[in-house]
């Protein structure tokens, strides 16, 4: 890394401020692995593949990742998990198979209501 003066600590600062705007937020890959709940190495990997932008400020290499995009990769693996117990709960129910989807629907539904009730719908 090279050696730090006023003028890198200028640059980062526009870099950071511009960058940030842009991209919705920034933390360290190791922040999102912690939000996702995967290695450091495993978030290494996903931006290697380009499953997650990274940003790097090249005067010191310093790497980022978009704190929008982890956050909703999170809200995603949130709702599946979510939805994956309840339909599991579904499937043991004594409901006819035409009941057990039906209800599936409303299920999914209201659990996006519930975890996201902003309005925003997640894919």
């Amino acid at each position: 890394m090279a050696r730090r003066t006023a003028e890198t600590d200028i640059k980062f600062h526009h870099w950071m401020l511009e960058t940030w705007g842009r991209v919705g937020g920034l933390i360290t890959p190791a922040v999102a692995a912690r939000m996702l709940n995967r290695s450091k190495g495993r978030i290494t990997q996903m931006m290697t593949a380009g499953k997650l932008q990274k940003f790097v400020f090249p005067d010191e290499n310093l790497v980022f990742v978009s704190w929008l995009e982890v956050r909703n990769m999170a809200e995603q693996q949130i709702l599946a998990r979510q939805k994956r117990l309840m339909h599991a709960e579904i499937k043991k129910s004594d409901l006819t198979p035409e009941q057990k989807e039906a209800f599936k629907k409303i299920a999914d539904q209201s659990l996006q209501e519930a975890l996201f009730p902003t309005g925003k719908k997640s894919s």
